[in-house]
């Protein structure tokens, strides 16, 4: 047993040893000196609120001055960075998360591109000026709460959050398509995974060209429509496009699914049943991204259709009763 562990031990190190050294091919200027920043930053105790602290790492080799330096005139490969970490990805279907978070810069007034996100650190305002990062990171599956950083971008304050999310997933999309990993054969399309304040029909439809798949979480008071219209109504007028209304909030047994997954006994969430409404779709408005898309008002708008997934739980993992419907 010990010569297995001592083998899995040596193949880590050697999977480490070729990590740093791919990362340090990224540092095309001021190398030596970025590169022990990147050690210092990870050895710190805490958080860290100061430069001058880290050039006081026992692994920081330089002075407090090489460290300036290094920061006004040293550069990064974000391309091959980005490549790398693409690289690390574990083997089988790949999943992603794409999430935004706010890094607050109330006293910055004069820093650039500094905007008013969402920020939940100050118990008096909900939105305080800062820089908004959104980061895309790799998913294990299971229950580890591991992840593995690919991309992030500054959000600049006026851009499309649909067409910027769009271009980063577009960015991941092409890193993998170079490792050739985008298209395997008999494994699903790379799943990217977000929350309620996306768009999940302006991104179905920027990204319509890419080979991935979207995973959205949607409000439970959305309306949805079939796209199947009934008989046509007779006088004047075309008829409709967008056939039956469907509400999440109605009760379930008034919306047939087109297919159902029902789980007796799971150990962590109990019985868990999901359905699923193929070929659905939402009237989009002409504003935000559908109006840089469409600006001409004659034109008719895209009907881009979807699956709607509802998944409904029997407890949650530390035992409370969920509150609401997924």
């Amino acid at each position: 047993m010990s010569v297995v562990d001592d083998a899995a031990r040596v193949e880590s190190l050697s999977a480490l040893s070729r990590f740093r050294a791919g990362y340090y091919a990224c540092l095309p200027a001021r190398a030596d000196t970025l590169f022990d920043l990147t050690d210092a930053v990870l050895c710190a105790e805490g958080p860290v609120t100061s430069l001058v602290e880290l050039s006081l790492q026992s692994n920081f080799r330089r002075g407090h001055g090489a460290l300036y330096d290094a920061l006004a005139r040293g550069a990064v490969d974000e391309e091959r960075l980005r490549s790398l970490l693409v690289d690390q990805l574990p083997d089988g279907p790949l999943m992603f998360d794409v999430d935004a978070s706010t890094y607050p810069r109330p006293s910055a007034e004069c820093s650039p591109g500094r905007g008013h996100p969402p920020c939940r650190c100050d118990g008096d305002r909900k939105t305080i000026p800062g820089w908004q990062f959104q980061w895309i990171t790799g998913l294990e599956w299971g229950s580890t709460s591991w992840t593995l950083p690919v991309d992030v971008a500054r959000i600049p304050p006026a851009s499309c959050p649909v067409s910027a999310t769009a271009e980063q997933i577009r960015r991941v999309a092409h890193h993998l398509d170079n490792l050739g990993r985008l298209r395997i054969d008999g494994q699903a399309a790379p799943l990217f995974i977000l929350d309620q304040g996306y768009s999940a029909s302006g991104l179905t439809h920027a990204l319509a060209n890419v080979p991935v798949q979207l995973l959205v979480r949607i409000a439970g008071d959305r309306v949805f429509y079939d796209g199947r219209p009934g008989p046509r109504k007779p006088g004047p007028g075309r008829n409709g496009v967008h056939g039956h209304r469907f509400e999440l909030t109605a009760p379930v047994n008034l919306r047939r699914p087109d297919q159902v997954l029902v789980v007796p006994d799971t150990r962590r969430y109990g019985r868990v049943e999901v359905r699923a409404w193929h070929h659905m779709h939402q009237k989009v408005q002409r504003n935000g991204y559908f109006a840089d898309q469409y600006p001409q008002l004659n034109t008719r708008l895209p009907v881009i259709e979807g699956t709607v997934i509802e998944v409904r739980v029997e407890r949650l993992p530390d035992g409370r009763s969920p509150h609401r419907t997924m």
